[in-house]
């Protein structure tokens, strides 16, 4: 099991490869339990190859609890208007301490139980790294924790990036991955660069470079020459691989 986290706040994106996940299907749901304590989640997910193993990537990142329907309704506004969700870190960490397991069961598998222990030292580090890790994209951490709004896209990030794009080797050979990207902003509101900081793979691809280097070119381009950002500090979207929390 791999827990990836792309940006700060406690989402992080999941894979988990092995011989016990030879049965799923292509594309399904899963539920997903980080016990004893949390509530279980429904999460979709895809199939794909490991080297030899066959992979299970949870899509999306996400958090490992349910929020409440208020807390959801919050969260949303606050996402429309452009204003940073505040971490309650405390609580958070005294939740990850009371983990002390991971379920994943899903159709045609039996379930998965993986004994983690208690996993706050971990996102403790997970937390650690991020903030180095934004330091190093330039940023300066404590404004970046102080902002009072995120820079909004002006168009629809669904539009970035098109069927177009898509490598013609890549798509003759059936090849398919997901690519996280990182746009950074500057104080003008102007995207100033892009990059492709990772990507998981759903078949046993040669060619992975293909994408980031497509994606890349396209993303630079329409972003310098059709986006613009209210804001001058970053704008994230599921941004540059923070840390690994691995579980043989």
């Amino acid at each position: 099991m791999v827990l990836t986290r792309y940006d700060p706040g406690v989402e992080a994106e999941m894979l988990l490869s092995g011989k016990p996940l030879r049965p799923i299907q292509d594309r399904s749901e899963a539920d997903i339990t980080f016990g004893p304590q949390e509530e279980t989640l429904e999460r979709d997910f895809v199939r794909g190859e490991l080297g030899d193993r066959p992979m299970m990537l949870v899509l999306g990142t996400f958090a490992p609890w349910k929020l409440s329907e208020e807390e959801e309704k919050r969260r949303e506004a606050a996402q429309d208007e452009g204003i940073p969700s505040v971490e309650d870190e405390a609580s958070n960490a005294a939740r990850f301490a009371s983990m002390q397991w991971i379920e994943v069961d899903a159709s045609f598998i039996k379930p998965i139980r993986m004994e983690t222990g208690p996993l706050d030292k971990p996102f403790a580090a997970f937390n650690k790294c991020m903030d180095e890790l934004v330091h190093h994209w330039g940023v300066d951490v404590d404004r970046y924790k102080a902002r009072i709004r995120n820079p909004k896209p002006v168009n629809s990030p669904g539009k970035w990036v098109v069927s177009k794009d898509y490598p013609s080797e890549a798509l003759r050979s059936g090849q398919q991955a997901v690519i996280h990207f990182r746009l950074s902003v500057d104080a003008e509101g102007r995207v100033s660069d892009c990059h492709i900081q990772g990507g998981n793979r759903r078949r046993r691809i040669q060619g992975s470079r293909l994408f980031r280097h497509y994606q890349a070119r396209s993303l630079r381009t329409r972003a310098r020459r059709r986006r613009q950002c209210h804001g001058g500090l970053l704008y994230q979207h599921r941004p540059f691989r923070n840390a690994e929390l691995k579980s043989n």
